[in-house]
């Protein structure tokens, strides 16, 4: 009965409430359980349940039933505090509209076990003004039914996917959530590209995807395809299946000439200009970000990293593929691609050159470099800052791969020759 208590507890004490439900029971010569019992005594004390149109951001708490028509899974987040939560997102309609619910630490990881299509009895609080969502402070499943109209991209279709051939892109680290019934499980989430474009894999049983190495061309059976707030998603669990498939696999990639705002793409060309990662703080912690200037030879775009990705080390001339980054609009109003969570960028690979090469290590946020005054190359290999080194190896345009090295001395008089140039 707490979860109705929640709803009057600034009304009666929890003694008196239960109370009043036991004579509600009484009354009903036993007819009526526990639930019905305390529907009746919130409905007396003015807290009944309200639609989904009539939640009003003028009450401190609210009670409704909302079909759940699409959801972003549980993510990590830092507080100002440094410390770790999680939060989780569905939408919640009836026949009159929808709402996001928003769920924090423990509840939204139990949100991985919510379906669409699920009925929820809510309680919540309505957000601040301005910002039209709920904060769940409780909810659990119901039996009602409710029928409204889906809005596009929240199917509550879950179809399994008998087979499906893929690149698969990348895998994440296991994490840690737990569940419902409080048991600590893991999960992998990763990136998964088909003819059709880039989507999100979450992998519910992590032994599923451990002998795999990404990239790497993969056939998946018996995967449930979910449609989110964030497009096409495909979950593995124990009825499903992932291995290897013999072959090559390529995600067709757009060009940037046919970029639109608000889509998610696949892309590839040149770098052809960088700025530094610079550093900024997000809930009192330190993050990144880095500005790129990408070009397929006819149109060139910038893209901006997020994150750990803004600290990958990356130079002029570089070709690249960056895949599932998202078109928007920049704070100048230019369209700009945004490498952020579930994105991918991958450095291709080019022709390698057998080198020496004399110069100084500068360090970097983004990798450290051997310069000579003249050329400069991404180095990489082990290094001490500021050391000067003699470097036997590859070149693979503008990085270095030392085969051998050695520390030496500068030539004294070179350095005194260039700096009389300055």
């Amino acid at each position: 009965m707490s979860f109705h208590f929640a709803l009057v507890d600034d009304l009666i004490s929890r003694e008196e409430f239960d109370e009043r439900v036991e004579k509600k029971i009484e009354e009903a010569g036993g007819l009526l359980d526990d639930h019905t019992a305390a529907m009746l005594v919130v409905q007396e004390l003015g807290r009944s349940h309200v639609k989904v149109a009539q939640i009003s951001k003028r009450a401190s708490v609210c009670s409704f039933f909302g079909k759940v028509l699409g959801s972003e899974p549980p993510r990590e987040f830092r507080r100002s505090d440094g410390t770790m939560g999680m939060v989780a997102r569905l939408v919640l309609g009836d026949e009159t509209g929808q709402i996001p619910g928003v769920l924090w630490d423990d509840r939204a990881i139990g949100a991985a076990d919510i379906e669409n299509g699920d009925v929820l009895e809510v309680i919540g609080k309505p957000a601040r003004a301005g910002v039209n969502e709920v904060h769940i402070l409780d909810l659990r499943p119901s039996t009602c039914v409710i029928s409204c109209n889906l809005s596009p991209g929240t199917s509550t279709v879950q179809e399994r996917v008998e087979s499906l051939e893929a690149l698969l892109i990348s895998l994440d680290h296991p994490r840690e959530f737990n569940r419902k019934d409080g048991r600590v499980d893991q999960v992998v989430e990763g990136l998964i590209g088909t003819g059709q474009g880039t989507f999100r894999l979450v992998c519910w049983v992590p032994e599923l995807v451990t002998p795999l190495a990404p990239p790497c061309t993969v056939r998946i059976s018996n995967a449930r395809q979910k449609d989110g707030l964030r497009g096409r998603e495909y979950h593995l669990d124990i009825q499903s299946g992932i291995r290897l498939h013999s072959g090559e696999f390529t995600v067709p990639c757009t060009p940037l000439s046919e970029v639109r705002e608000e889509g998610i793409y696949s892309v590839t060309g040149v770098i052809i200009s960088e700025d530094p990662p610079r550093g900024f703080l997000r809930d009192g912690d330190v993050s990144w970000f880095r500005a790129l200037t990408l070009s397929d030879g006819i149109v060139s775009c910038r893209m901006v990293l997020w994150g750990e990705k803004a600290l990958q080390p990356l130079i002029s001339s570089d070709r690249v593929t960056a895949y599932h980054v998202r078109a928007k609009r920049g704070k100048g109003g230019d369209l700009e691609l945004q490498s952020g969570r579930g994105s991918v960028l991958r450095v291709l690979p080019l022709p390698l050159e057998e080198c020496m090469f004399e110069g100084t290590i500068v360090p970097g946020q983004a990798g450290a470099c051997i310069d000579n005054g003249v050329e400069r190359y991404l180095f990489e290999g082990e290094y001490t800052p500021a050391a000067h080194l003699w470097v036997e190896g590859v070149r693979q345009g503008r990085r270095l791969i030392p085969l051998r090295q050695k520390n030496t001395c500068p030539d004294r008089d070179g350095l005194l020759a260039r700096l009389r140039t300055l």
